[in-house]
């Protein structure tokens, strides 16, 4: 900032010289005063770069006077208009080379006049307090977005706020836990089985303990692991795998996940952000930049 103050103050002192040599009698009986010609360049220079007003403001605190209030103001809205008109400010410049996050100006692009309504989607996808676990998991099923609105009702569909799918996958997850147990409680006693039947096939051959806790640590981690990214969960696979090999079991365990889904969803427990990003219908792009 200060070598740009510099030289618009040293262009100003120069045209001042020049006034002063050329109406050394003055103009109207007024003396060429070349140092207010330099406050005004200084203001003028300062402006033009930073696309910014305020600049008028740093020159009446350096010079601790206003006497030449009139001419700075006049000086530093022609170079700001002029220079907004012919590139980017100094510092949108430096984000620009940087490759930093930017948002262009819209008043002189064709989405200037653009609204929310033009873009937005219609079918939204939402919880309430009246969805149950199977609409959660639907609604995981179905979507990849990293938050979902919640509302109060499906009618009114007043915004209560925003919930993370990774607080929703954990409720889930949470609420077919014991499913997902009983399902592990089964494969484990399949594997089990598995081991005393090679070890009677060759007994020479014994299978090491160590196999068992490894399966059986291979299928607890499949079960308790992180949340999905692609919509599919693990412990459901696990679950159908279950279901298919044992028809015994089966009926019991969908009869306990259809419970345990049927449920309401209790919100008490989970974050819920109050005060989300959001746009209404008429909300231009402008606003939003």
């Amino acid at each position: 900032f200060f070598p740009v103050f510099l030289i618009g103050a040293a262009f100003g002192r120069l045209v001042g010289e020049t006034m002063d040599v050329m109406f050394h009698s003055g103009i109207n009986g007024h003396l060429i005063a070349p140092g207010g010609y330099a406050v005004v360049g200084a203001a003028a220079m300062a402006g033009g770069v930073t696309h910014t007003i305020s600049t008028s403001v740093i020159v009446f605190e350096l010079t601790g006077q206003i006497t030449h209030i009139l001419p700075v103001m006049i000086a530093v809205l022609i170079s700001v208009a002029i220079a907004s008109l012919l590139q980017p400010s100094f510092y949108d410049s430096i984000i620009q080379i940087k490759e930093l996050p930017f948002l262009p100006d819209l008043k002189l692009h064709k989405y200037y006049n653009l609204y929310a309504s033009d873009i937005m989607r219609r079918d939204l996808l939402y919880l309430s307090y009246q969805s149950t676990y199977r609409d959660l998991r639907q609604l995981l099923k179905n979507s990849k977005h990293s938050s979902f609105p919640l509302v109060d009702n499906t009618e009114s569909r007043v915004l209560i706020g925003s919930v993370s799918r990774l607080n929703l996958w954990f409720i889930l997850n949470e609420q077919l836990q014991g499913v997902y147990e009983h399902a592990r409680e089964i494969k484990n006693r399949q594997l089990e089985g598995e081991n005393e039947e090679s070890r009677s096939v060759s007994p020479e051959r014994p299978s090491s303990p160590k196999t068992s806790i490894v399966q059986s640590m291979s299928t607890f981690t499949r079960i308790f692991k992180s949340p999905p990214t692609d919509g599919v969960d693990a412990t459901e696979e696990d679950l159908a795998e279950v279901i298919d090999s044992e028809p015994e079991s089966s009926e019991y365990l969908l009869q306990l996940e259809e419970q345990q889904l049927s449920q309401t969803i209790i919100f008490d427990s989970i974050l819920i952000d109050p005060s989300p990003f959001q746009l209404v219908e008429m909300t231009s792009l402008t606003k939003v930049t």
